[in-house]
């Protein structure tokens, strides 16, 4: 150790003056200085990070704080810490390497110095490790020292986000069902690298929905009767499934699988159990209806005949009345030709039909062209009544 040793000297009235030593307050041997940093990691606020520490909307801050301290000596604070941060796999430490996050003078009037780190972004769920490396003073022979312990690491979680949906209206069967997912709370995707300096989040999240349909069935899931391709997730939104036609009645269930594109947010399924009421949808059948309407179409027909005078030849002249007496105006009329050897057949082609109650009535005249032959003028001998009692309509059970 090395004391500080002033020469002075001492006077009086005597002709001879006393030299005398003073000797000081011995100084420190800085040849004997050492340096400690102990470091701990916090979020962006300076706060201490919480167990569950999450990766939030996708881009958290954080920073460091070491405290720098030595011992065997009492020099100024001088020297400088600098930082580093590392994303890390299984339990290893931030021993070499990793993002610079900056350096940082140490000052203050003693030891220890706190001295806090920049701020540092990072957009990825995993473990993160911390570096602080203190210079040392050189001016004052201190070493350096340094921290990358266990204690300077931390995990960022992963978010799980919410997924709510709604399915669509009851149908009735030969209809089609949808189902819509609402999702919420997913974080970003990871940037690369996933630490930065600049706040910089990464991509929407680029995952995707799968919407299954179960059932028909009144209790827990049923068998599975469709499952719609995977719909394009971009991040939180609204999202619908492809429409769907159910091939028998009953009750329906939704079951939405959401897979995340990225570590930053977990996958999610909404009602696999299905007891979600909002994802239940009812494929009913209607009642058929059946209404009877009666029609009768009346037609008529005639037979010639005639004993001698050759080959027959003429017209036969067929009236339709809506009377008993074959008066008034006809409502229909035909003529129809007739040749041929006696016992020519010949009828009308009505096709006009009648519905409603009633009496009706034919004339048939029959005008020779043959010589031979005689004409058989119109007579009023066929009649029919008509009651028509249609039943209303029948429903299904």
């Amino acid at each position: 150790m090395l004391a500080n040793v002033i020469p002075s000297t001492v006077t009086g009235n005597s002709d001879t003056a006393d030299y005398k030593d003073t000797i000081l307050t011995p100084a420190p041997e800085l040849s004997n200085c050492e340096s400690s940093t102990v470091t701990t990691p916090q979020t962006g606020a300076g706060l201490p990070i919480p167990a569950n520490f999450s990766i939030g909307t996708g881009i958290v801050a954080v920073r460091d704080s070491a405290v720098v301290d030595m011992t065997g000596g009492d020099p100024a604070p001088d020297g400088t810490v600098t930082f580093h941060l590392c994303k890390v796999a299984g339990a290893a430490h931030c021993d070499t390497g990793g993002v610079l996050v900056g350096t940082v003078d140490v000052t203050g009037d003693d030891y220890p110095v706190t001295v806090p780190s920049p701020v540092a972004s990072v957009t990825s769920a995993g473990r993160y490790c911390w570096r602080a490396e203190y210079s040392g003073d050189s001016a004052n022979d201190i070493p350096g020292s340094s921290d990358s312990r266990d204690s300077e690491c931390f995990t960022v979680a992963p978010v799980t986000p919410s997924l709510t949906t709604d399915a669509s209206d009851p149908i009735s069967l030969g209809g089609t069902v949808r189902d819509t997912a609402q999702l919420s709370g997913t974080a970003t995707q990871p940037t690369e690298p996933p630490i930065n300096l600049t706040g910089a989040a990464g991509a929407k999240d680029d995952g995707t929905i799968v919407f299954k349909l179960y059932g028909p069935s009144a209790t827990e899931c049923g068998v599975l009767a469709y499952t719609s391709p995977p719909v394009a997730v971009d991040g939180n939104g609204s999202y619908q499934s492809p429409a769907f036609t159910p091939t028998a009645a009953g009750e329906y269930h939704w079951v939405a699988v959401c897979t995340s594109g990225s570590a930053n947010t977990n996958s999610v399924t909404h009602n696999a159990d299905c007891t979600d009421a909002q994802e239940d949808v009812v494929v009913s059948t209607v009642a058929s209806s059946l209404t009877t309407a009666q029609r009768w179409v009346p037609n008529d027909s005639a037979t010639i005949t005639a004993p001698a005078g050759g080959t027959l030849a003429g017209t036969v002249t067929f009236q339709l009345f809506t009377n008993a007496t074959c008066s008034g105006t006809a409502k229909y009329t035909q003529d129809v030709a007739v040749s041929g050897a006696s016992g020519v057949t010949v009828g009308t082609t009505n096709t006009v039909a009648e519905s409603a109650s009633g009496s009706f009535s034919w004339t048939v005249t029959y005008d020779s062209t043959n010589p031979a032959q005689r004409d058989i003028p119109a007579s009023c001998h066929e009649t029919s009544a008509l009651t028509v009692t249609n039943g209303g309509t029948v429903t299904s059970p």
